[in-house]
C-alpha cells in the first residue's frame, strides 16, 4: 500500500492549525483513519494511570465528534496499556489468541498500538483493530509510529495550554470569591458601626431617662 508524502505533510500542517486540545485529538484521528486507510482508530490520552478515549474515526465515531461507549483503560492492562506502560509499539496479529486483549464495540482480530512519547513519558496510544487477522505490516507500524513522533509536541503543548487555562480560571474565580469577601468584610463592619452607635445612643438616652427630675433641679439651682 502507497502511502503519499503529500497526505503526511497535510497531515502535519493541519495539526499546527488546532491549538485546542480536544480539536488536535480530533484532527489526528481523522488524519491517521485517512492515511492509514484504517478502518478504526481511537487516540487514547493519558490521565494518570488510566488511558481515555478522547478521539476516534471509523467505528467508534458513529456522527460528529462522538465516540460509541467510551471506555477507560488502566495502564498496563490490555495492549494499549501495555504499549503504554512500556513505550513500545505492538502488532498483534491474532487477538483471539492474546490474553490481554480488551474486547471494545466489536471482536477486533488483529490491532495495532502505537505509544505517543514527549520528553521520555507515554503521553497517548493511537491504536486501530481490524475484524481481519494478520491485517497489519511491521511498514504500517514504522508510519504510525512517526505519525505519533510528529504528534507528540503538539499534544503536549496543548495539553500544557489547556492547564494554563484551566488554572486562569481559578485564579479569576478566587480573585472574584476574594473580592466578594472583601466587601462582605467591609459591608459587616460598616454595620457593626452603625451598630455600637445606635447601642451608645441608646445607653445615653437610658441614662437621661434615668436621672430623677429633683437632681436636674438641683444641678441647674448650683448651675445658677
Amino acid at each position: 500500500m502507497f502511502y503519499g508524502v503529500d497526505k503526511i505533510n497535510a497531515f502535519a500542517l493541519a495539526m499546527l492549525n488546532q491549538a485546542e486540545l480536544d480539536d488536535l485529538l480530533w484532527s489526528i484521528a481523522q488524519g491517521v483513519g485517512e492515511i492509514m486507510s484504517f478502518d478504526d482508530c481511537v487516540i487514547y490520552l493519558r490521565n494518570e494511570d488510566k488511558l481515555v478515549q478522547m478521539a476516534a474515526f471509523g467505528i467508534k465515531n458513529p456522527k460528529d465528534r462522538e465516540i460509541f461507549e467510551r471506555i477507560e483503560i488502566p495502564v498496563g492492562q490490555g495492549i494499549v496499556g501495555t504499549v503504554a506502560e512500556t513505550g513500545v509499539a505492538e502488532i498483534v496479529s491474532d487477538t483471539r489468541t492474546d490474553a490481554r486483549y480488551i474486547n471494545d464495540q466489536f471482536q477486533g482480530l488483529s490491532e495495532l498500538a502505537v505509544p505517543v512519547i514527549y520528553e521520555g513519558n507515554t503521553i497517548a496510544v493511537i491504536d486501530s483493530e481490524s475484524n481481519k487477522t494478520d491485517d497489519y505490516s511491521e511498514f504500517e507500524m514504522a508510519l504510525l509510529q512517526v505519525i505519533a513522533n510528529i504528534a507528540a509536541p503538539r499534544i503536549a503543548s496543548a495539553q500544557y495550554r489547556l492547564e494554563l487555562q484551566q488554572t486562569q480560571l481559578r485564579l479569576e474565580r478566587s480573585n472574584n470569591e476574594l473580592q466578594e469577601s472583601l466587601a462582605q468584610l467591609a459591608h459587616n463592619q460598616t454595620m457593626m458601626i452603625e451598630s455600637e452607635k445606635m447601642a451608645a445612643h441608646r445607653l445615653a438616652l437610658q441614662l437621661v431617662i434615668s436621672i430623677p427630675l429633683t437632681m436636674i433641679i438641683c444641678l441647674r439651682s448650683q448651675r445658677v
